[in-house]
Formats: structure tokens, C-alpha cells, sequence
């Protein structure tokens, strides 16, 4: 399994710039995963913590692109289009 994980990692790490941290974080996270898997070969464990890479940095990508949205959103009109101040009155109907 150790074989498998280094191959992950060093495809992995082909394929996306990641500092020397997020690659430890990342074999962390393989190992885990892979751990939980049995009866498997080698090429299948590599294919395994591939995809389970990717779909980890998909997601992180996810949530880190919707607080940046959060973070530059403008803030809504009100549904008083914009005014400023009281609404003006309204003419009386002179009954």
C-alpha cells in the first residue's frame, strides 16, 4: 500500500501547485482513505486515492470560490428602490 500512496501523491502533485504542506495534508488524507479500502491491487488503490484526491480538492475549491463571493457581494436594495429618507406622502382623497 505504501507504493500506492506515493504513486497518488506524486501524480497528484504532477497535476496540481501545492506547497509542501498541502501535500502532507494530502497524504494524510490518502492514507486514511485508502486504509479503509481492501482486496485491492495496487493500480486500483492508486485510482482510488486519485479520485478521492480530486473530489477533496473539488470540493475545498467549491467553498473557498463561494466565500470569496460572500466576502464581495454587494449588499441588496432595499424595495424602496434606492430612497433615501421617509417615503413621500400620499395626496388625501378629498371626499
Amino acid at each position: 500500500m505504501d507504493a500506492a500512496i506515493e504513486k497518488v501523491i506524486e501524480t497528484f502533485g504532477m497535476m496540481r501547485n501545492l506547497t509542501a504542506s498541502e501535500m502532507a495534508n494530502m497524504r494524510i488524507e490518502v492514507t486514511s482513505h485508502l486504509a479503509k479500502q481492501t482486496g485491492h491491487n495496487d493500480h486500483d488503490l492508486v485510482v482510488a486515492g486519485l479520485s478521492f484526491l480530486r473530489r477533496l480538492s473539488e470540493s475545498a475549491a467549491r467553498f473557498e470560490r463561494r466565500d470569496n463571493v460572500n466576502e464581495q457581494a454587494t449588499p441588496r436594495r432595499s424595495s424602496r428602490r434606492g430612497r433615501q429618507g421617509p417615503l413621500p406622502a400620499q395626496d388625501q382623497d378629498p371626499r
